[in-house]
């Protein structure tokens, strides 16, 4: 684990893509002890802005399991204020990885995930 800065502590790191209703914005998903940031990787060409995004562990709501593109791969965070973002992974057991994390590191015993999605696969951290 990589610190950050002050007690924030690198946990997960890994490719991924943010999907909107508009578009997919490739970009690395980070976990630490604290929070989860997503990094763009693909500025825009007339700006040369960058869609980086940062969320606090507590203040997440639910985690669900989804599908993108017919394939198990992706999860929908919600948060408190009502905001939500959907992550896709490379590889469909990342996103079983990812989930086991942020649930550890944000204690999440007051969240809501959906029971009938729970995977088979518990990795080894």
């Amino acid at each position: 684990m990589e610190e950050l800065g002050g007690k924030e502590k690198l946990v997960l790191q890994e490719e991924c893509e943010l999907v909107t209703v508009m578009e997919v914005v490739k970009g690395q998903l980070e976990v630490t002890t604290s929070h989860m940031y997503f990094f763009d990787h693909t500025p825009s060409r007339e700006t040369g802005e960058t869609q980086d995004f940062k969320w606090h562990l507590a203040e997440l709501r639910e985690i669900h399991f989804r599908r993108y593109n017919l394939r198990r791969s992706a999860l929908e965070f919600f948060f408190v204020d009502q905001s939500n973002c959907f992550i896709n992974f490379q590889k469909e057991v990342t996103n079983t990885e990812c989930f086991f994390v942020v649930e550890i590191q944000s204690s999440l015993s007051d969240v809501y995930c959906q029971p009938a999605s729970l995977p088979r696969y518990v990795p080894r951290l």
